[in-house]
């Protein structure tokens, strides 16, 4: 299993953006899509399912990765081709509907991955070999220059 965890805590911060005049809301919406966008960069293609499975929810301590590929999913297909050619995008834009589709007053969302060999691509044992950085990792050491960005365009 690979997921994050963006969670609030500890300040008010509803006081917080009334103080800078910031719309909370939006502003969680802003970070948790430019989030998205660097876990599809980010996310190998070999057969594009990884990267067309990425999740956006409210946190759950109920998840499991237990998703496999289909079996009529072939990791590549004869000529070189993914099987989803646009795998990065169509998982970026599945993260940003499941984002638009949340409740953003709540406190606490996870970002995750319900393939079985998600944890193996994140500690670079499995996928792409290119030289990608950890898909998960990489948008955890990115967030706080993303949250000053998104509050700078807000």
């Amino acid at each position: 299993m690979v997921q994050i965890r963006v969670q609030t805590r500890g300040i008010d911060f509803n006081e917080e953006a009334k103080q800078f005049e910031i719309d909370v809301e939006r502003l969680k919406e802003g970070v948790m899509i430019e989030m998205a966008g660097v876990i599809a960069m980010n996310s190998p293609v070999d057969s594009g399912t990884y990267a067309i499975s990425h999740e956006v929810g409210l946190r759950s301590g109920s998840f499991q990765a237990n998703v496999g590929r289909s079996d009529n999913a072939s990791r590549i297909s004869r000529d070189g081709v993914a099987q989803y050619p646009n795998a990065r995008q169509q998982g970026f834009q599945n993260m940003v509907a499941d984002i638009q589709s949340l409740d953003l007053s709540s406190e606490s969302f996870v970002f995750r991955n319900p393939m079985e060999y998600a944890a193996l691509i994140e500690a670079g044992i499995s996928g792409d070999k290119t030289g990608y950085p950890p898909v998960y990792g990489s948008a955890i050491r990115e967030a706080p220059s993303i949250i000053e960005r998104v509050a700078q365009q807000i």
